[in-house]
């Protein structure tokens, strides 16, 4: 039952306006941690960890999930990601925008050099 709650926890928090009132609710908030982060509870099965995390995750909780996950912390500046997606003319309009920016690397490189 506990998993399948956290499960739909999960999926309400998707929506902007639940996630937001999800976060300020004190409590629950506290229940995710203490399932995510105490594993000498017996009462969180490794799903119910995992579906914590989860909901963390969604929350945007990014830490809490990184202590959770037991990553270590980010240093830095992190790393970057680009992320491209369309198709027909959006697509074109994507490569002509990799296509300058691969120009405009390359001839910083070469005058760094």
């Amino acid at each position: 039952m506990r998993l399948l709650a956290l499960r739909t926890l999960g999926t309400f928090a998707f929506d902007e306006t639940n996630k937001r009132a999800m976060l300020k609710l004190r409590d629950l908030h506290s229940i995710l941690v203490v399932f995510a982060l105490r594993p000498e509870l017996k009462a969180a099965s490794v799903a119910v960890k995992k579906e914590s995390i989860r909901v963390l995750a969604i929350l945007g909780e990014n830490e809490l999930v990184r202590q959770a996950t037991g990553a270590p912390p980010i240093t830095g500046r992190g790393i970057r990601i680009l992320a491209l997606d369309g198709g027909g003319i959006r697509g074109r309009a994507t490569l002509k925008m990799l296509k300058r920016i691969e120009v405009r690397n390359y001839f910083i490189y070469l005058f760094r050099a």
